[in-house]
């Protein structure tokens, strides 16, 4: 392990750039609840998927964000997300796309 870590950390391994920058796709939004408190938005992805409780997903729509959602609720195949950040004049929908949000180096 040790070895392999230090091979990363030369640049000996290959690293495709896409890759990294590419956020590994959540789920796309089946429904949007509205709560009396907030709204719930359900993924079409869960548990089974590799969706983890507490995970952060960026929507996105057309190639454009439009908000952030945390996943608070998952099944094997569904998952519910609350929306914790909304641009300006946008509202999720159906169809949106949600894409694992990952932390910079």
């Amino acid at each position: 392990m040790r070895r392999l870590l230090s091979l990363f950390l030369a640049g000996v391994l290959p690293v495709a750039a896409a890759a990294a920058a590419a956020s590994p796709r959540a789920g796309t939004v089946l429904a949007v609840e509205a709560g009396s408190v907030a709204d719930l938005v359900v993924l079409d992805a869960g548990f089974d998927g590799g969706l983890r409780q507490g995970m952060l997903c960026r929507l996105v729509r057309d190639g454009r964000e439009i908000g952030e959602v945390i996943l608070v609720a998952l099944r094997p195949a569904v998952s519910a997300a609350l929306i914790t950040r909304l641009a300006a004049d946008q509202a999720v929908r159906p169809g949106d796309v949600a894409l694992l949000k990952l932390l910079k180096s």
